[in-house]
């Protein structure tokens, strides 16, 4: 199992997206299998392609890596099907999630805001910790994760010494005209968006 930093844009970047690659085309293939319709041949070739895995800072629950770890265990179901390559990857996912961690933690302790990036669903530490639940419901990153969620509830002094809560960021969704300040939280699928107008 090789890694590699992502390459924005790139044939292997897209091929490890659940949203738009070849991972996400593969829970269809593995669904199919799962049910007789199609042999596990074809979806052993399909992940088979893509490679080599993402572990940078873009890594998450739905690119690289850690994508390929949930794909995977969806696979396995109750088998021990792909054990030596779930082995593998839920060491890579749980050495990502520390570094992912460290970098949060750090940010916090610095007094600054969040990005969506580093605790939402698709992109951050809610996804890999959704993983983790169902890979290592019991290690010490899960606990990590569940403990630095907790921590994100907690107010934040900020840049300007205005405290707000944890997860506040300061940077506009995509799309967003540039005058208006938005701060959100991303919890799984549940939104809570306030928008302040700039002076």
């Amino acid at each position: 199992m090789t890694t590699a930093p992502p390459v924005p844009g790139s044939d292997l970047a897209t091929s490890q997206s659940l949203a738009h690659g070849t991972l996400g085309t593969a829970l269809l293939h593995i669904e199919r299998a799962q049910r007789g319709l199609v042999p596990w041949q074809a979806v052993h070739r399909q992940l088979a392609a893509v490679r080599p895995l993402i572990d940078g800072d873009e890594a998450s629950l739905f690119l690289g890596a850690p994508a390929m770890a949930y794909v995977l265990h969806l696979a396995a179901a109750d088998s021990d099907r792909y054990a030596g390559a779930l082995h593998t990857l839920d060491k890579v996912v749980a050495a990502h999630t520390r570094r992912r961690l460290t970098a949060a933690h750090t940010r916090i302790d610095q007094g600054d805001y969040a990005d969506f990036a580093e605790y939402d669903l698709f992109r951050g530490l809610t996804g890999l910790g959704a993983l983790l639940l169902h890979r290592r419901s019991d290690g010490a990153e899960t606990k990590a994760v569940l403990e630095y969620l907790v921590r994100l509830t907690e107010p934040v002094a900020g840049p300007n010494g205005q405290p707000l809560p944890g997860w506040w960021v300061r940077h506009a969704p995509t799309g967003q005209t540039p005058h208006v300040v938005w701060c959100q939280a991303v919890w799984g699928c549940a939104w809570c968006d306030q928008a302040v107008a700039s002076s």
